[in-house]
């Protein structure tokens, strides 16, 4: 996960740090700091496992897996709390049009401008982990209903599946180490 320290130039340096802020520093005033750090770390390592089992040639960079690992923990945010969060919708509707015009984008950059740097599986990566995981790192303010059945299969279902995720791709690595381009 040390790509996600490295970034391809100052305008994807710039792109990771407004994405940071803008979603990371909400995440971190509500849940505290190490939260949003573990959906981070996760959403990196996510995307990286994502790379190397779908889009195998792209080199990555940037740490975009992982804020976009707080996009998705964002909106699992506000579904965990849609009745007592303000705004709820447009907060959907904003986070969700930033994520589809961004994966848009780099796709048509990979495909249609032949851009082999652009890699968006690891945001779709990152973004999977942080709603997968996000409902059940950041569900930690309304105590009164952590024994109800739902709590409890979001719970279970979202660290089994998350788990799942991460063992699949790290088998995929293992089993079928990545080839070198003079290797095909």
């Amino acid at each position: 996960i040390t790509y996600m320290a490295l970034h391809a130039g100052v305008a994807h340096l710039i792109a990771n740090l407004f994405l940071q802020i803008i979603v990371g520093i909400p995440l971190e005033m509500v849940h505290g700091p190490w939260r949003p750090f573990l959906l981070y770390i996760l959403g990196g390592l996510a995307g990286s496992l994502c790379v190397s089992m779908f889009d195998e040639y792209t080199n990555i960079v940037g740490a975009s897996a992982g804020c976009y690992a707080l996009v998705g923990a964002h909106v699992a945010n506000i579904i965990n709390y849609w009745s007592i969060m303000p705004y709820a919708m447009v907060r959907l509707v904003l986070f969700l049009l930033i994520f589809f015009i961004d994966i848009g984008i780099s796709a048509y950059r990979k495909y249609a401008l032949d851009e082999r740097s652009v890699s968006y599986t690891s945001h779709l990566g990152g973004a999977a982990m942080g709603l997968i995981m996000g409902s059940i790192v950041l569900d930690g303010i309304r105590k009164e209903e952590n024994r109800t059945v739902w709590k409890k299969l979001r719970v279970y279902g979202g660290l089994a599946v998350g788990i799942i995720f991460l063992l699949i791709g790290a088998a995929y690595n293992i089993w079928f180490p990545q080839k070198t381009r003079e290797e095909d």
